[in-house]
């Protein structure tokens, strides 16, 4: 929105979400998809200095999520000697949204080094979960990730990051146990987990294609839970400018950065904070 205020709005659809019963048993198996959450999140630079050698940015956010999805869809069970139909409500590994509105604080920490192309940051993520209108509250999440990062060629990018996570265990409203037992243990929720996470980056002009993986160092997880084994992903971005170049302040330079108007050069070549190529005044 500006040079020093970013806002981004987020959702996502579920094409296919599925749980499968022990021994494949066709009563405990589940399916959804559907739409998921709305989150906005705006974040402020408090920091943003770039001179001929680093590049320091300091940001803070503060995002919400409104659940749009469906948090209690329901599977219909027959019983078997009177024929009637009843239902259960599917666990929440496959519901489409928690159902609860969330507040999310978020802190970013970044400094470049210019000229070596070289690049450290750090970033801390805290989910304050919120009661669903079935008396549930998933456990609070927090993770923390120190990063390494630099540039090659003109458009490769390798970046090296080091994520602790936690999440606390749920909890369910007391009158819940009044009517039914969830089908679910609340007790094998909640868990302690480090990564290390390398990833690969192609730049070019305002897209950027990655791919990474999240390797396990170590983790703690309670009673039947599954630990994570080794899961990839890979994505593309595109990023919009919404600043208004004419009125906003560019330092002397032949080329500028689109998204950091202070990161100037007199030659072609990236930006050293979001790695996007500088364009000619």
């Amino acid at each position: 929105m500006t040079s020093h205020f970013t806002l981004s709005v987020e959702t996502g659809n579920f094409l296919f979400k599925k749980e499968v019963g022990l021994n494949k048993d066709p009563g405990r198996t589940y399916e959804s998809a559907g739409l998921g959450d709305l989150i906005i999140f705006p974040r402020y630079d408090v920091l943003n200095r770039t001179n001929t050698l680093h590049s320091t940015e300091i940001t803070v956010g503060l995002g919400y999520k409104i659940p749009m999805g469906s948090y209690n869809d329901s599977t219909g069970r027959v019983e078997p000697f009177s024929g009637q139909t009843y239902y259960v409500t599917n666990p929440q590994a496959v519901q489409l949204s928690s159902g609860a509105q969330d507040i999310i604080f978020y802190s970013f920490f970044y400094r470049g080094f210019i000229k070596s192309k070289f690049r450290v940051f750090a970033s801390a993520l805290y989910i304050k979960k919120g009661w669903n209108p079935l008396g549930e509250k998933m456990g609070d999440f927090a993770s923390i990730g120190l990063f390494a990062g630099k540039s090659f060629l003109d458009h490769f990018g390798l970046t090296v990051q080091l994520r602790a996570e936690w999440m606390k265990r749920m909890q369910l409203n007391e009158t819940i146990l009044q009517y039914a037992y969830p089908n679910y243990d609340p007790e094998a929720t909640g868990y302690k987990k480090v990564f290390f996470t390398p990833q690969v980056n192609f730049s070019s002009g305002k897209f950027t294609l990655y791919v990474q993986t999240d390797i396990p160092l170590y983790q703690y997880v309670t009673k039947s839970q599954v630990g994570t084994q080794i899961q990839g992903a890979i994505g593309l971005s595109f990023r919009l400018s919404c600043v208004n170049q004419s009125t906003d302040k560019i330092n002397p330079g032949v080329y500028y950065c689109p998204m950091h108007h202070e990161v100037t050069s007199l030659e072609k070549g990236k930006c050293p904070i979001c790695g996007m190529d500088l364009i000619r005044k």
